[in-house]
């Protein structure tokens, strides 16, 4: 399990004991549960040791002290998570009273008096700086949504062009082929060179009509002068 899932979890559990009904044990000297009490809570006899618990204390709160808050900001606040810790730490004052003072405990009272310590300056840091944290925990929170739209946007991506999937297409071999490889492949642009062809045919068609249009409109005028000359001959003859 990842260690932050874990001190997360001991936290909460510590933040939620109802002191009157439950108490805490430790697994594998990091698993926090809880327990419910069976005799009266003061006799003891119920309750696992105080110093059983130190090195899940310990690692509890400083793991989560240094967990990044893009792992926590979709369900907790700075704020909610000091308020968590801060709770934790007294709920352990009460649950063991004056055991937590005893000299067989004097190690897990440092640790957790450092703890305390370095929540309170947690907590003031948060109230003089709010808007800084503010603006850094939003920007925390979109990235966290361009993560997540980002994988699912490769998953998606995936799905449709055979990043990540097997497509029947790619499974084929050269046995289940039925294009014989010895014939010769059609030149692939033969329809268009056909339809340039055609048209040059056109245009050649064209500019010959253009060609004899000309030399009709030269005829028609080559006849037209002789007719003025044939005119102006008759009309010379009757003036002689």
């Amino acid at each position: 399990m990842n260690l932050n899932t874990i001190a997360l979890n001991n936290i909460i559990i510590l933040n939620n004991l109802d002191l009157k009904k439950y108490h805490v044990d430790v697994k594998d000297k990091v698993y926090l549960e809880v327990l419910e009490n069976k005799d009266d809570v003061d006799n003891f006899e119920n309750i696992v040791e105080l110093k059983n618990l130190e090195y899940s204390i310990y690692f509890s709160f400083h793991q989560l002290l240094q967990m990044p808050m893009r792992e926590l900001i979709e369900d907790y606040t700075r704020k909610d998570i000091l308020n968590m810790m801060d709770n934790g730490i007294n709920n352990i004052y009460r649950l063991y009273g004056k055991e937590v003072f005893s000299d067989e405990n004097v190690r897990v009272y440092n640790i957790m008096e450092e703890i305390d310590e370095i929540i309170f300056e947690c907590k003031m840091k948060l109230k003089q700086n709010y808007c800084k944290f503010k603006i850094l925990d939003v920007f925390e929170y979109l990235l966290t949504g361009f993560k997540v739209y980002h994988d699912t946007s490769y998953k998606v991506l995936s799905l449709y062009n055979g990043i990540n999937s097997s497509d029947s297409d790619d499974n084929l071999t050269d046995d289940n082929v039925d294009v014989d490889n010895d014939e010769p492949k059609p030149y692939p642009f033969k329809d268009l060179e056909e339809d340039d062809n055609n048209d040059d045919n056109e245009d050649d068609n064209d500019d010959d009509n253009d060609d004899n249009d000309d030399d009709n409109d030269n005829d028609d005028k080559n006849n037209s002068n002789d007719d003025e000359v044939v005119e102006n001959d008759a009309k010379r003859q009757k003036l002689e």
